[in-house]
């Protein structure tokens, strides 16, 4: 058995300490120290592990000297592992007899995971069973009754296996309830478990379980940039654990309206947003959501064409792609689930659109941009898994053929390209594909599920491998709602498509919002200047607004100047167009471009902040005919809760300071395909000011700070910044 190493030191809080994996006491007491949690607030017993190992663990090579230890073999297999367990427990139990009583306990890693085994024993019916078979009934006069500690520090708590396969691997099922005693997780921001920590985070009450990230991995083996806050923070917390005085201060949420399905809560002394979400009845399918407007009514029409009776309809776009339809996948050999690639006309073009639609309703899609070179789309290709490309015959894209070509060389599952055909004028949008199979119809019909991916897009990456982000189609389709609705559109209004549909800002911004409520959409190819402003004024009917970027609106901002004789009245306005407002994002309008556009269109420029991942995240609050637009600001929360977090502990902060923006909600995407770092570096718990309950929370690299009405006011990429002597200074 082990020695246990007692430290003399008079202090108020006494703490059994517990190492990890292949480490030892000395280990435990230097990180101690570097979280600052030193004489003489505390006084610790030190234990080593009562199972001997021949190396240290990983990442312990140079700090220290043996003998190294483990509290269980992780290798072995059946009874012998849950006899090692076992003798863990057993062992803490009798430092306890011996040492205690302690006022909490310390466990890093493997070492949090038993002291939560030993602590919990008292409602532990499965382990009890396994301590009296290997140690007999006389082991009762130490079992506990209640916990044996108040309180837990789990410090990057960690096993080679998911706790509830353990368990159900050792026998130790059921499993018990929560446990009743006050726990502090401490989480590395990049510790490779730290999805480990965060699950076992979840068996535990919330309202008794704080979580604090630190920087750094799998180890606390350096002094912390903000050592003191966590200390304090960790103080605190043991000292309100110990007191059985801690109580989560949940505050009863005061809702506001941002629009007719958003309401927001902010709280009182942080910035945190909580969003509320009315999405009852509401479509969440590609095939319902073109099904609920009237089928006779225009969906796409052509850019600047004078002839109101040219369009596709509603209808007509749901039969397309539905079984039997032109667009109909199968014809192509495409099974549930296969991704198919497109490279449709650039712009925000009709064939766009609806390549986009129905391919997404049956499929998983992902656009191509025509000009993409050859390295660039065999990144792509082979990122995405593509199993179908199709290209239509009036697009040139010769670096796409080229890689689909060498990509076709490469896998070892049989891939296939196919060409389509542009319809005439008279059917916008429409398509259809050549050399189709003749049997298709025998096939199982082909519609996504809601749950479904059924787009696939990338970060813009540069000097690394972009991120691919997959999109539900259930959220795209909601947040496509949630955009309309706070953009005040309604089956009146004529959409002007301009934005590429490659990306997700066309996608949703213009295609997904409009299709939402039924809105005719006036598609156009690429953005020229003279053709966006000849496609406002003599389009028939005229659009009553559109979304792009501050690089559209500056450049049709300029060609009106410089035409001002053509297209300007006397006081510098723009008579000659029917928009009721421009919706901007993807990057940040200046303010003075913003009153230049506004003098010009006379119409209400809606400010916005969204990305790939959540399209959109924020808007200005909309009320009866209007919006509540803060100059320089993105607007409110309305598809996700939005927090600002320190960059470090990733704890919210109070108004007035700058900090990451944070967001979380069921519409927001769930990770990056194939990429675990990202999502862990990405992902991270946080407990509700309001309901006192973790969610998952997702980063989004922005810094930004909000004020008390929940407006929020983007600062820049946290990449931006460069940390020099304790100082934060933006770089240019």
């Amino acid at each position: 058995m082990a020695v246990i190493l007692s430290a003399n030191r008079s202090t108020k809080v006494k703490l059994l300490a517990m190492h990890g994996n292949g480490s030892n006491s000395t280990i435990t007491e230097l990180q101690l120290s570097n979280l600052d949690l030193v004489m003489p607030k505390f006084q610790f017993v030190y234990l080593n592990g009562p199972t001997p190992v021949d190396e240290p663990g990983i990442g312990l090579e140079g700090l220290g000297s043996g003998p190294w230890y483990s509290w269980f073999n992780s290798q072995q297999e059946g009874d012998i592992r849950l006899n090692t367990l076992c003798d863990a427990v057993y062992y803490i139990l009798k430092s306890v007899e011996q040492e205690g009583p302690f006022d909490g306990v310390y466990g890093f890693s493997q070492g949090a995971l038993v002291a939560n085994l030993a602590n919990n024993l008292y409602k532990d019916r499965a382990l009890q069973s396994a301590l009296m078979s290997r140690f007999g009934e006389s082991i009762r006069l130490i079992m506990p009754k209640g916990p044996l500690f108040n309180i837990a520090i789990f410090a990057c708590a960690a096993s080679s296996t998911p706790l509830s396969e353990l368990r159900a691997k050792l026998g130790l099922l059921p499993v018990p309830s929560f446990p009743d005693y006050q726990s502090i997780h401490l989480i590395g921001r990049e510790d490779p478990y730290k999805p480990w920590s965060e699950s076992f985070v979840h068996t535990f009450e919330p309202s008794r379980t704080t979580v604090l990230y630190l920087s750094g991995g799998h180890e606390i083996n350096y002094p912390l940039q903000e050592q003191g806050k966590v200390s304090d923070l960790i103080y605190q917390s043991l000292k309100e654990g110990i007191s059985q005085t801690h109580t989560d201060s949940i505050q009863e949420p005061t809702w506001t309206k941002s629009s007719e399905l958003s309401s927001r809560a902010i709280t009182k002394n942080l910035q945190f947003a909580d969003v509320k979400l009315n999405l009852e009845g509401l479509p969440e399918t590609l095939h319902q959501l073109l099904a609920t407007p009237p089928k006779e009514a225009p969906l796409f029409r052509l850019a600047r064409e004078q002839n109101a009776d040219m369009f596709t309809s509603y209808g007509e776009m749901l039969q397309f792609c539905s079984p039997g339809g032109g667009g109909d996948l199968r014809k192509l050999g495409v099974q549930k689930g296969d991704v198919v690639a497109y490279v449709a006309p650039i712009g925000g073009n009709a064939t766009a659109a609806c390549a986009f639609l129905s391919i997404a309703a049956q499929a998983c899609a992902v656009p191509f941009s025509s000009t993409l070179s050859e390295s660039d789309a065999l990144q792509a290709l082979e990122q995405f898994n593509v199993k179908h490309l199709v290209m239509f015959t009036d697009v040139t894209a010769p670096g796409i053929k080229a890689a689909f070509d060498k990509y076709a060389l490469r896998v070892m599952s049989k891939v296939h390209l196919h060409y389509a055909e542009r319809s005439d004028k008279h059917s916008p949008g429409l398509f259809s594909y050549l050399h189709t199979s003749t049997d298709f119809a025998l096939l199982p019909p082909l519609s996504n599920e809601p749950a479904a991916h059924c787009l696939l897009l990338r970060t813009s990456g540069t000097t690394s491998l972009p991120k691919v982000v997959p999109l539900r189609q259930r959220d795209l389709v909601l947040n496509g709602a949630l955009l309309a609705d706070s953009m005040g559109l309604n089956a009146d209004d004529v959409t002007y498509s301009v934005m590429p549909l490659d990306h997700i800002g066309g996608l949703s911004a213009s295609i997904l919002c409009s299709v939402a409520v039924g809105a005719t959409i006036t598609c156009d190819g690429i953005y020229q200047p003279e053709a966006m402003a000849k496609a406002l004024s003599l389009s028939n009917p005229r659009p009553t607004w559109y979304s792009s970027v501050p690089t559209i609106h500056n450049g049709t901002v300029r060609y009106l100047l410089d035409n001002a004789e053509a297209y300007l009245d006397q006081a510098g306005r723009w008579q000659g167009h029917n928009l009721r407002m421009i919706r901007s994002g993807a990057a940040d309008l200046k303010e003075a471009d913003r009153k230049l556009l506004t003098s010009i269109f006379g119409c209400q420029i809606v400010t916005t902040y969204s990305m790939s991942e959540q399209m959109p995240i924020s808007q200005p609050a909309r009320t009866e005919g209007s919006w509540l637009q803060k100059p320089g600001a993105v607007g409110v929360p309305i598809t996700a809760s939005l927090a600002i977090v320190d960059s470090t502990s990733l704890r919210p902060l109070p108004f007035g300071s700058e900090g990451e923006v944070a967001i979380s909600g069921e519409t927001v995407f769930t990770g990056y395909q194939d990429n675990q770092d990202a999502n862990n570096s990405s992902r991270f718990l946080l407990k509700s000011p309001h309901s006192g309950l973790f969610e998952t929370w997702f980063l989004t690299g922005d810094l930004g700070e909000m004020d008390h009405n929940g407006t929020l006011t983007l600062k820049g990429r946290l990449k931006e910044l460069i940390k020099r002597g304790g100082r934060t200074n933006r770089t240019s």
